[in-house]
């Protein structure tokens, strides 16, 4: 007997919500067009796709299709450290098109855009790759490797947890902070 999915587990409205999400990416556009009251749908629509039928739903489909988390780090990585303009240096000498370019085993997919334009003056191109700063950045936050700044505010003792160093020096460290903070609140 064949397993169900979790997309066929789901209530008609969660279905319309998941082929929604699926065509256009935007929670609140798909809540709209599942017939979910348009007034609750900025508190509402981000908290559906976190729902675990829906949420496994959406992700069946996603890996059906060949986006997995796996496919998206690779395609971010290749942009980031495989885009080169000299890939395509024949389409801007004039000598080919992208679409020869394709033909011959270039991957286009790397260029953002391409135009040629003919002028009295002559003809030009240009062409514009994805951003390679850019797409380190979304990986390097994907993989974990950015840590968002977080500023914390507290009254009170401020208690400070080490993670290095032996328990003696640890100790010493809590205290050293804390006569600090003793000090610094004194002299307010």
């Amino acid at each position: 007997m064949p397993t169900a999915t979790a997309f066929s587990k789901l209530s008609p409205q969660h279905k319309k919500f998941v082929k929604a999400y699926l065509r256009h990416f935007s929670a609140l556009r798909a809540y709209k067009e599942a017939g979910y009251s348009a007034a609750s749908a900025y508190a509402h629509a981000y908290r559906l796709v976190e729902h675990g039928g829906v949420s496994a739903a959406i992700t069946e489909a996603l890996e059906r299709a060949g986006i997995t988390e796996g496919a998206v780090k690779c395609d971010i990585a290749e942009i980031a450290f495989g885009s080169d303009i000299a890939d395509v240096t024949h389409f801007l000498d004039g000598t080919k098109t992208m679409k020869q370019l394709r033909a011959t085993g270039v991957d286009t997919r790397l260029v953002k855009s391409a135009s040629h334009t003919s002028s009295a003056q002559g003809e030009s191109q240009r062409v514009e790759m994805y951003d390679r700063l850019a797409a380190l950045d979304k990986l390097m936050r994907i993989m974990g490797m950015v840590t968002e700044k977080s500023e914390v505010t507290q009254v009170g003792p401020v208690h400070v947890m080490f993670d290095d160093g032996t328990p003696a020096e640890r100790a010493a460290a809590a205290t050293k902070a804390s006569a600090e903070h003793r000090k610094a609140s004194e002299g307010k």
